[in-house]
């Protein structure tokens, strides 16, 4: 049976929740620039700052997924974390006479304290789209709003927060003082987004299915949490192809401008127009991507794309990159993969919910949202060591006029065939996920009954379990 449909405008109130990602947005793009130009911290600490902050938030996430399923009330975690994430994000943007060793211990504790309201915000955010509908179509639909409002928080958090700075310097505001006032827009943004989430999703403002019926449930540990999700082989295959394949890309995007630079002999600033085109294949994508899905299913729709992306990069690869076009290609078969990919897996993650509330007796959505908020972080991490350790094994030399053919070849196969490699092997785990429209419906069914009281047949999902 198919559940009632989501109406649009508490459909488009929650997804507008998905711009509080500006956080990490400005996060991954100024931070350790703002620490070694205002701050004064060193590059190397500053780069180790901004790797413990995000190594945290990786190692956290788990234990957020577990204690807000355990909680009950994810809407609380919303209302309460937006603020002090905006005062927090402000503070981590504000320098203090404190002497290098000073500044270096202020930047990593407010780092940390930051990204742990982040993510106390975002992981019950995140599973609060399973509550608000149980439509399977409906959710690849909100998922694809939220994908859209995604990469709108990446223009605030990237290209605007740098212009506005600029601006504020330009007319005779200090350093850091134009650093504040531009950061100052992403803190009312996150509490307007905070509040539009929050609201949209007020009818659901109840303790998570399941919760109340055991006390054992509510007393398992986190230990014991985990070990029953890894009974279940869709969980499984989602978090391990969210590792592969956000290293595969994560290695891609951070590589394609020294492709731009170095192979294609680009300046700087037309390789990171790489990235502009990104964001605009994206949000033409999202719309005919989310009617795909919806028709022909999530799992095929998200295997096809990611065969695009493999198809195209081989192709770069044989026949060698010779213009700016080589580059596009990339990035747009980029683009159309990776919202392909953020409409399907939330959902997916969602339709695992309810699997886990006929086996375990509850539905433990932050549970999973917190598995898989840390595969995706510790993939990030991984792809930028394996980019480097890349880089240096190839010979690149950064003080060097030109590259030699290894450095140049090793830059080639870090945007083409390394990435096809891992998307490829992330195709395959996904072959584990086997949750598709007909029996998510006949689990619904079951699940209703269930909480009837009455006989219920496992016949229509049994290849689940």
């Amino acid at each position: 049976m198919e559940k009632q449909k989501l109406a649009v405008i508490p459909m488009i109130g929650y997804s507008i929740g998905s711009m509080v990602r500006v956080v990490e947005n400005v996060f991954a793009f100024y931070f350790v620039y703002y620490l070694t130009t205002v701050a004064g911290v060193g590059p190397a600490v500053a780069g180790g700052v901004s790797s413990g902050v995000v190594l945290w938030a990786a190692c956290i996430s788990p234990f957020i997924g577990h204690f807000a399923d355990k909680q009950g009330r994810r809407r609380k975690l919303v209302l309460f974390t937006m603020a002090p994430m905006a005062v927090l994000l402000f503070l981590l943007f504000s320098s203090f006479d404190l002497g290098v060793t000073g500044s270096v211990v202020y930047y990593a504790v407010i780092g940390c304290l930051c990204y742990t309201s982040f993510y106390l915000f975002l992981i019950p955010y995140d599973s609060l789209g399973a509550d608000l509908t149980e439509s399977y179509d409906t959710r690849s639909v909100m998922r694809g709003l939220c994908t859209g409002f995604l990469y709108l928080s990446g223009i605030v958090g990237g290209t605007l927060t740098l212009f506005l700075q600029g601006y504020f310097a330009g007319n005779g505001v200090s350093t850091g003082a134009s650093w504040q006032y531009a950061i100052l827009l992403s803190c009312i943004l996150i509490i307007v987004a905070g509040l539009s989430a929050w609201r949209s999703t007020r009818y659901i403002d109840k303790p998570v299915a399941g919760a109340e019926q055991s006390e054992t449930l509510e007393n398992k540990n986190i230990f014991r949490s985990y070990a029953e999700m890894l009974k279940m082989k869709p969980f499984v295959a989602l978090t391990v192809w969210c590792l592969l394949y956000f290293t595969g890309t994560t290695l891609l995007a951070t590589d394609i401008v020294y492709l731009g630079i170095f192979n294609l002999g680009l300046s700087e600033a037309a390789a990171s127009l790489f990235f502009t085109v990104s964001t605009v294949a994206t949000f033409i994508a999202i719309p005919p991507m989310t009617a795909l899905i919806n028709k022909f299913g999530k799992k095929r729709i998200m295997v096809l794309s990611m065969f695009v992306l493999i198809i195209v990069g081989v192709i770069v690869l044989i026949k060698g990159p010779t213009s700016y076009l080589d580059g596009w290609a990339i990035m747009i078969a980029y683009a159309v993969t990776n919202s392909t990919v953020l409409i399907t897996s939330f959902s997916m993650l969602y339709d695992v919910g309810e699997l886990t509330e006929i086996v375990i007796g509850q539905k433990k959505v932050t549970t999973i949202v917190g598995a898989f908020t840390f595969a995706m972080a510790l993939a990030q991490s991984i792809a930028y060591a394996l980019f480097g350790g890349i880089l240096q094994i190839g010979g690149f030399d950064a003080e060097a006029a030109e590259q030699s053919d290894k450095a140049l070849n090793t830059i080639l196969y870090s945007a083409t065939i390394i990435p096809a490699v891992l998307v490829l092997l992330s195709v395959l785990v996904l072959g584990l996920y086997k949750i598709n429209k007909n029996n998510f419906n006949a689990l619904l069914e079951a699940i209703e009954k269930k909480n009837n009281g009455e006989e219920y047949s496992t016949e229509g999902f049994k290849e689940l379990l």
